[in-house]
Order: structure tokens, then sequence, then C-alpha cells
């Protein structure tokens, strides 16, 4: 390895060397000496530069040098990693903190920060609306257009994912604003006064998707809190009706909302408001719900030892 090295240094000197004399005989002789001098000069200095690196080479054992050059890159692996780790666990503990810190409402508005991360945490809300005199696929959507599809979208949200209700030949599995079912004459009624209803210009549907297990009577609970808060806090005052499935891996709750095009158009803000207020009531029902089941366990608990 030093032999190698000392050859390569030679050859790269040489050549350096027998360029400077090329370059020295084309230019004028007054002047050629002065480089011949120096390239003497550069040789003896390189000459010197070499015999210490050689010097230095053989004084180290090349087993010594494999190993503590071995050494060394692991401490630097080591410490690299170390510094990852460090950055990992320090962004997840902020993570952590960020998710346990208080939410506060003010005005009944959250940041879009704190919003979003809170609305992914426990819930799912989605939300579309049509209206008439609204651009769609290139035509205007006509107010029997919105009659019809409001009327449509009634009869499915009633008529599916509700397996876990018990059949009943009176009642429907349809909500209305109070949280009581409606009877299937009060719903073909609701139907009539949808084609009746001159001010009946648009409709709105939102799902409202809790990701913790909920029971029907929770969700039930749940979509009327979310719904009045809203109410609340924007002065709408909503016509609404809803159905809850058990259909699929999460209960959720499908809301129609019908009116004129001012009370079914929520602003960005105010949609985020929804979104904001459903996850709030969602916490505090899972809160309640997890109450409720340790307290049941602990009565169970104390009756077994009792008995």
């Amino acid at each position: 390895m030093i032999d190698l090295a000392k050859t390569i240094l030679q050859l790269q000197l040489k050549a350096e060397y027998e360029k400077r004399e090329i370059e020295a005989k084309l230019k004028p002789k007054s002047k050629t000496k002065i480089k011949i001098k120096n390239n003497k000069k550069f040789v003896s200095t390189q000459t010197k530069r070499i015999k210490e690196k050689a010097i230095n080479l053989k004084s180290l054992n090349s087993k010594d040098f494999v190993v503590s050059n071995k050494i060394n890159l692991k401490n630097s692996a080591k410490n690299k990693f170390q510094t990852i780790a460090n950055n990992s666990i320090s962004s997840s503990v902020k993570s952590v903190s960020n998710l346990n810190s208080p939410i506060s409402f003010p005005n009944g508005f959250l940041s879009n920060k704190s919003s979003k991360t809170a609305n992914s945490i426990n819930v799912v809300v989605k939300s579309n609306y049509t209206m008439a005199g609204r651009l769609q696929n290139g035509k205007r959507v006509s107010v029997k257009a919105v009659k019809s599809l409001s009327s449509a979208s009634l009869d499915y949200i009633s008529n599916h994912g509700n397996r876990d209700l018990e059949s009943n030949e009176e009642l429907t599995s349809l909500y209305d604003s109070d949280g009581d079912r409606l009877s299937k004459e009060e719903f073909k009624e609701l139907k009539k006064e949808i084609y009746q209803d001159s001010e009946l210009t648009a409709m709105r549907r939102i799902v409202i998707s809790p990701k913790e297990d909920l029971s029907r009577e929770n969700m039930k609970d749940l979509t009327l809190e979310i719904i009045k808060s809203f109410e609340d806090q924007t002065g709408k005052n909503l016509n609404y009706h809803f159905a809850i499935h058990t259909d699929t891996d999460h209960i959720h709750s499908h809301v129609i909302i019908t009116g004129t095009n001012r009370d079914i158009n929520f602003t960005k803000q105010q949609l985020q408001t929804f979104k904001d207020i459903a996850s709030e009531k969602t916490l505090e029902m899972t809160k309640e719900r997890d109450i409720e089941i340790e307290k049941d366990l602990h009565i169970k608990q104390t009756r077994e030892i009792e008995l």
C-alpha cells in the first residue's frame, strides 16, 4: 500500500515536471532558466513530502489502521443514529403535547390547524349540496330536480343500513329534529310537503361518521347535539331529517337538510365550524360513554364480590 502510494506520487511529479519543461522551451530563454530552477525547487519540495508521508505510513501498523477506521465509522454511525432518534422523539413529544393540549373555541370557531387535527382524530364529516339555478353538467338545476332529489335521498337513507332496528309496521327509520322516529304516514306527508313547498329550492346532505364505536342511541344524540350547537353559533334554523346506518365498519348518520338557497348555503367558515363542533361533541360523547362503561363494570364487579 505504501509502495503504491509512492509510485503514484512519483509518476504525478514526473508528469508535472515534463509539462513544465515543455512550457519552458516554448517561452523566451531569459525566463526558461528561472522556470527550470523553480521546477527543481518544486520537485525537491514534493520529494520531501513523499518521504514524510512514507515515514508516517511506516509508523502505522496496517491492522491498527484498519481497526481504528472501523471504530471511527461505528462511532460516527452511532452518533448519527442518536441524533435521528433524538429528533424523532422530540417531534413525537410535540405531537402528543399538541393532542393533549386544551382546545379553545373563540366565538365558535377554531383555527384551521387545530380543527384539522381534531377532525382527523375522532370524526369524519362529508357534505355536498344541490341548489336551483346552479350550473351542473352544463345545465342549470331546476327547482323540480332539487325536490325530486330531496325525496329520493330521504327514501334512500330510510331504507338502507338499518338492519339493527326491529321491524316495525308503523315506524320508519327516519328521525326528525326532535329525535323521534317518523311514522310511515308522517313520512308520506313529508314527501308531499317537499313538492308543495314553494320556498324549497335547495338541499344539503351531510354524513357524520365517528371513528369510535357508538350505539345507535349515542349516535342519535350526537347528531342532534351537533346540529343544535351549529344553529346556535351560526343563527341558522335548519329544516332537517336524518337516519342512522350501521351497515359499515363505523356507525354514521345521514342528514338531509332542505330549504332556500340561503338556508342551505354554508360559507367555508361555517362548514369548518360544523366540523369543529362535530369533533368536540364526539369527544364529549366518547368520554361520557367510557365513564358509563366503567360504572357498569364497577357495579358488576361489586355484585359478584357480594355474592
